[in-house]
């Protein structure tokens, strides 16, 4: 047998494209008579590969390397080329040894450099296995396996535009190389190119049509793009191909949560938990798609199972809390969002929702440590200036929160609840005048805001505009008759107008509505004084003194007992 007919063996003897040429080869060899030993050997050697005994085929190559060393290093190199071949899947290591030893006996062969450089590849040293591929471009200009290796190499170094380059070589050289297509449509997609990603899956799919993989990547490619129910037919066909695949069954799902298709998601999640049990991922989404649905109970039974898996995962932490939070349950939701900090110190949201959670603690001051925490990491988050605010008024610290209400307001000017907590400040410090003008953009916004109407009367009634505080209650009523507070706005402006008796029936029904409302009592009070009935009046006050004595309410407190003491003076 000649040296060009053993190599020709050697090369190709793991290409099953090639088998049966090669077979027919060994077969008319196998007929020769005058075989040497080396090329029994040869012969040996391929059929042991061909019929698995992948052990004993590399203790034959390697028996012909050292035979022929010295005396035929083309054929020495050859049988280590096949000893790397054949090591490659699970021993790398020893592979690259052999393709080492193949190059330094035969440094001109493009192919060695190109397999060494994909067993480099395999084993994560992608900036050596680059520079076998770059050998091997050199001495093989038109190699198109060698581009296409490379740019695999270059993509996963994060070299996208490199990689596609690469690519691009690849696909000139061979136009229907399908995988070239495929991988440079995930390397655009890695570039948020996803349009053009989306065009190089089409192709790779005209070519093979049963590439799972690239249905999957359209499928993604068109969800980043909003395109939710193309990404589902995709997310359809790769589950028809292969319905056993966990993961397109959690992409699919994921489409359909951004549907708010929620218990469709739920559906996909569960098959995808029943294909893969410790699939910790379906298991964060279902609980998501749950907590989308309000069941919250269940929910924080996945993200259970989600934490027992992956312990270290801040975002679970963060949305079982939530959960939590959504249950009434602050304190165990607090210890969520620390552990969640703890994980990932940098996330602006957990400190949002835990300082909210203080808040309902009454925890106050400690929940304005969140907001300025969160505020720093997140300085143009308008909804983070506005519960901090929150949290001022109720330490009375107005000033502040005015400056908080004024910071939301000019990143989201259209919040309607900012400008009426910013009125309630104001009124805090007293500056009507003002407040009403923020209750004025409250009700421009939302001109059915029952409460923006009361509010703004109180404050009418305050500067003495008692005809325009009447006609704010009467809207306030209309909008919401159930509230006791626009009564009682009503009945201290009728009062002032003389309409006593009508002020009275006001009050009247304010008690009813609210029998713990202190002001109702207080401006009955003030009615039947009017009206003569002073033992009724003084009943009235006693009741709004008892009333305000379980509030700190100083300033009302002193007026009711001054209206008391005027009635003991009376004669």
């Amino acid at each position: 047998m000649n040296a060009k007919t053993l190599i020709a063996i050697i090369e190709n003897i793991s290409n099953p494209e090639k088998s049966g040429t090669i077979t027919e080869v060994v077969q008319e060899e196998l007929q020769n008579i005058e075989l040497s030993l080396v090329d029994n050997a040869i012969i040996d050697a391929y059929l042991l590969q061909r019929d698995g005994e992948i052990t004993d085929a590399i203790e034959k190559w390697r028996s012909i390397a050292n035979i022929a060393e010295g005396m035929d290093n083309e054929l020495a190199a050859h049988a280590w080329f096949s000893i790397g071949g054949l090591l490659s899947d699970d021993n790398q290591k020893d592979a690259l040894l052999a393709y080492d030893k193949a190059i330094s006996l035969k440094p001109d062969n493009a192919i060695f450099y190109n397999n060494r450089g994909a067993t480099k590849s395999l084993l994560g040293r992608y900036e050596s296995a680059i520079s076998d591929y770059n050998e091997a471009i050199g001495l093989k200009l038109d190699y198109a396996d060698a581009y296409y290796n490379r740019g695999w190499a270059r993509s996963e170094l994060h070299q996208y535009e490199s990689a596609i380059n690469d690519y691009d070589e690849v696909i000139s050289l061979d136009p229907d190389y399908a995988d070239a297509y495929y991988n440079r449509g995930r390397a655009k997609s890695s570039l948020k190119h996803h349009e053009d990603a989306i065009a190089d899956y089409d192709k790779t799919l005209r070519l093979k049509p049963d590439y799972i993989e690239a249905y999957n990547s359209r499928g993604k490619a068109k969800d980043e793009l909003s395109q939710y129910e193309a990404a589902i037919v995709d997310f359809d066909k790769s589950i028809r191909l292969r319905p056993n695949d966990a993961r397109a069954y959690l992409m699919r799902g994921c489409a359909k949560v951004e549907l708010e298709q929620y218990e469709a998601a739920i559906v996909d999640f569960d098959k995808g938990i029943q294909l893969k049990p410790d699939y910790v991922q379906a298991y964060f989404l279902r609980s998501y798609a749950k907590h989308r649905l309000g069941q919250y109970e269940a929910a924080i039974a996945d993200f259970d199972k989600s934490i027992k898996l992956d312990p270290d995962d801040a975002r679970v932490y963060f949305l079982r809390g939530y959960a939590k939070h959504r249950l009434g349950q602050y304190e165990a939701a607090i210890a969520d969002f620390d552990k969640s900090i703890e994980l990932k110190p940098d996330d602006a949201r957990v400190y949002f929702v835990r300082g909210y959670a203080k808040h309902r603690l009454e925890r106050y001051e400690s929940a304005i440590a969140d907001f300025d925490k969160s505020v720093e990491l997140k300085p143009d988050d308008a909804r983070v200036y506005f519960v901090r605010g929150r949290a001022r008024i109720m330490l009375e610290q107005y000033e502040s929160a005015i400056a908080d209400f004024d910071k939301s307001i000019e990143l989201k000017p259209d919040d309607v609840q900012v400008y009426f907590d910013r009125g309630y400040a104001k009124y805090g410090l007293k500056q009507y005048k003002a407040a009403i003008a923020d209750y004025d953009e409250t009700i421009q916004l939302d001109s059915d805001n029952a409460q923006a109407y009361n509010n703004r009367a109180h404050l009418k009634n305050k500067l003495g505009q008692y005809e325009s505080a009447l006609a704010d209650c009467n809207k306030s009523i209309q909008l919401n008759p159930n509230d006791a507070w626009p009564y009682t706005n009503r009945g201290f402006a009728k009062i002032k107008l003389g309409q006593t008796e009508s002020a009275l029936i006001d009050c009247e029904e304010a008690v009813q509505l609210n029998p713990s409302l202190t002001e109702a009592y207080n401006t009955r009070g003030k009615a039947k004084v009017l009206l003569g009935r002073t033992q009724e009046a003084k009943v009235a006050f006693q009741k709004a003194l008892e009333l305000v004595e379980q509030s700190d309410d100083l300033d009302l407190k002193t007026e009711i007992e001054q209206s008391l003491q005027e009635l003991d003076n009376i004669k």
